[in-house]
């Protein structure tokens, strides 16, 4: 596993990560926003993406109209291929020990504008105080049976979860 230091304000946690993905953007050296890129490549394309990301939050946000619009801003700049983003669902989630606020889990696929298919996004939202700490996980199109669409999909969310374990951490710290 691979150390990768994320920082913010006074506290630090260390995200553990398979050596399969590269550290694109860290910027969480202390201070707000603070972003972190992690991205895995197989055969030279883009195999998936995680991303983690705190941002302060506007005193009238909404979970539900903001969150996706934050993300639909995010999805937007990843790549001059993505199209449109449907959203497939958006749920409240229970929050973790330690963390006060609101926990959304947003899913999206997202369209080629080349025709076709660009992936799945799976992206957890959390207001805690006065922030936005967001942690989504990009994963290409797949085609093959559930077992070999589920073993491709493994090694994404395995780091989207410990991603989201990081920052449950940092959440909690606070």
């Amino acid at each position: 596993m691979t150390d990768i230091p994320l920082k913010l304000d006074t506290q630090s946690e260390v995200l553990k990560i398979s050596p399969a993905w590269a550290v694109a953007i860290n910027d969480f050296n202390g201070a707000v926003p603070a972003e972190l890129h992690l991205v895995r490549k197989r055969d030279g394309k883009d195999a998936g993406l995680v991303w983690l990301g705190v941002f302060e939050a506007a005193a009238n946000f909404d979970m539900t109209r903001d969150g996706e619009k934050l993300l639909r801003d995010f999805m937007e700049k990843q790549s001059p291929d993505f199209g449109e983003a449907k959203l497939l669902s958006n749920d409240r989630l229970v929050l973790p020990d330690g963390v006060a606020g609101q926990r959304n889990r947003f899913r999206f696929e997202i369209a080629s504008k080349s025709g076709g298919k660009a992936g799945d996004v799976l992206s957890t939202v959390t207001r805690h105080g006065d922030r936005l700490h967001v942690v989504a996980w990009w994963s290409p199109p797949f085609s093959g049976d559930e077992r070999a669409r589920f073993m491709a999909r493994l090694p994404g969310f395995t780091a989207y979860d410990l991603a989201l374990d990081a920052m449950n951490r940092l959440m909690a710290a606070r």
